[in-house]
């Protein structure tokens, strides 16, 4: 405002003129300053006439001034999981907050708090580019700042969790991938571009949420989880074990007559890298009928 008026007042005229009648256009710009800057004082005005005229305003603030801010984030209808992970981004804006609004006259708010709106609207939008933000502040002592938060762009909808791979039956991971789709939707609501920029946050919770489950742990199974980011979040499990090889098969014989279908179960405990101890059992649905074996399982090599 000050640099408008100046430009207005002082641009074109005549350097001679300016310098015969510095006073009268100092007070001129001490009381614009005095009506622009409201809950600040105008203690001094220097004009230094010349081809580039300058102009120094020394201002103090006067009346009540800001003592305490309290910051309230809203962040819509989010989980407390989404919740978590975008407060996360925002951890130092409280204390950014208050370095902006402490300090300053309550008067001053409606003009100096829409610049510090602004300097703080900038910051959100660079810690989280994927919300739109709007900002409000009530003018008072213990001024009170409230911040919303809006996603923009795709929005998380549901998720998935599939095994793929690995050396275990897909059926005994069942209970692994119930589990992580039973947290999957906590993350529905956020942008799809917020959780890719968190893709490896995301996806270590949902592998810390798959490894609590018993049959994981008794069992020593190594997961291992990829995160594939979209609308629909599909988290993709692969499991090893180095101490259990379990194996499952259907088999149908078409050159039997009797018990041509069968399912069979192996399980097998590793001892050292190339011997194993194991139990096979064998059901034939047809006689409703079962067999059962124990063994020793050696590996003379990568093919024998």
């Amino acid at each position: 405002s000050i640099g408008v008026i100046g430009e207005r007042v002082f641009l074109g005229r005549d350097v001679g003129e300016l310098t015969a009648r510095r006073e009268a256009y100092t007070g001129v710009m001490a009381d614009v300053v005095g009506r622009v800057a409201l809950g600040y004082a105008v203690t001094d005005v220097a004009l230094q006439p010349g081809p580039t005229t300058r102009i120094r305003v020394a201002i103090t603030p006067y009346g009540e001034t800001v003592r305490t801010v309290t910051t309230r984030v809203d962040y819509g209808n989010l989980s407390p999981t989404a919740t978590a992970l975008v407060a996360a981004d925002l951890a130092d804006i409280p204390a950014e907050v208050e370095r902006l609004f402490v300090g300053l006259p309550v008067d001053s708010l409606d003009w100096v708090g829409g610049i510090s709106e602004t300097v703080l609207r900038d910051r959100l939008a660079a810690r989280l580019p994927e919300f739109t933000v709007t900002i409000e502040c009530r003018a008072k002592a213990d001024t009170e700042v409230a911040i919303y938060l809006i996603p923009k762009g795709d929005i998380v909808r549901d998720g998935e969790a599939v095994v793929r791979g690995g050396s275990l039956p897909r059926l005994l991971l069942a209970d692994a991938t119930r589990g992580v789709e039973r947290v999957l939707p906590e993350y529905a609501g956020l942008p799809v571009d917020f959780v890719r920029r968190h893709r490896e946050t995301v996806s270590h919770q949902l592998l810390e949420t798959a490894r609590e489950l018993a049959f994981v742990r008794q069992y020593a199974v190594q997961l291992e989880g990829e995160l594939e980011v979209d609308r629909t979040l599909r988290f993709v499990l692969q499991a090893h074990t180095d101490k259990w090889y379990i194996e499952g098969q259907v088999r149908i014989d078409a050159g039997r007559e009797t018990d041509s279908a069968s399912l069979r179960g192996l399980l097998a405990r590793r001892v050292g890298a190339h011997d194993a101890l194991f139990t096979e059992t064998v059901w034939y649905p047809g006689t409703v009928s079962w067999d059962w074996s124990v063994g020793w399982l050696h590996d003379f090599g990568p093919r024998v």
